[in-house]
């Protein structure tokens, strides 16, 4: 009779009064262990403990790769004290194809300029693009207000808007986190009927400005 299996996978035991029978024994643990790897390696009741974080190149690091005709595709993910490095490896070195990109602890997420020890391009905490229609019912000007996906932003962003009709210029009167309105007005100050494409593209840099 078998004894007590592993209490996490389950791997298979022979109990203490089992006969010896090592073929039959060997054959039954690497079979669960080839399922479990298998159908995918978890761990059931905790974290896994890669080592403590360690500034600069050196850093403790969690690979993921595949081969790719003769190419060793890797995602790496490098902890940092100030925060964590997603990288994109190609034959186990920076492929400058792919971005690098570090998560930091206050969420923001800046883009590597392919150094480990040289953070570059920042990449913006959050953003929206629309395009808004302004109405005109025999008008000079009129307003429209556009409405942000919820909790996208938590500070006022950064908003630019371009008119789509040049015998108007398009302008911001007022903005909020969840919220912009666009004034609208045709160029000669000219009564019409007609609606306007206006773009909108609403940018916060940082989880703490929306310019940064």
């Amino acid at each position: 009779m078998p004894g007590t299996p592993t209490p996490y996978y389950g791997f298979p035991i022979p109990a203490d009064n089992d006969p010896a029978d090592a073929p039959h024994d060997f054959q039954a643990l690497a079979q669960k262990v080839e399922d479990t790897l298998k159908n995918g390696y978890t761990i059931p009741s905790g974290s896994l403990t890669i080592g403590d974080p360690v500034a600069g190149v050196g850093a403790q690091y969690l690979a993921l790769s595949k081969k790719v005709a003769t190419d060793v595709l890797e995602l790496r993910f490098v902890w940092y004290n100030d925060g964590l490095l997603i990288q994109g490896n190609k034959n186990n070195a920076q492929d400058p194809a792919r971005a690098s990109y570090v998560l930091g602890t206050d969420g923001a997420i800046t883009a590597y300029t392919y150094t480990p020890s040289t953070v570059g391009r920042p990449v913006p905490f959050a953003m929206y693009a629309y395009q808004a229609s302004v109405v005109f019912s025999n008008a000079v000007a009129s307003t429209a207000v556009v409405t942000y996906p919820a909790g996208r932003f938590t500070q006022n962003p950064t908003v630019q808007c371009t008119s789509m009709n040049s015998n108007f210029h398009a302008t911001l009167t007022s903005g909020a986190t969840t919220s912009v309105t666009i004034a609208a007005r045709h160029v000669d100050n000219t009564a019409s009927s007609v609606t306007i494409g206006v773009q909108v593209l609403a940018v916060q840099m940082t989880p703490t400005s929306g310019p940064g």
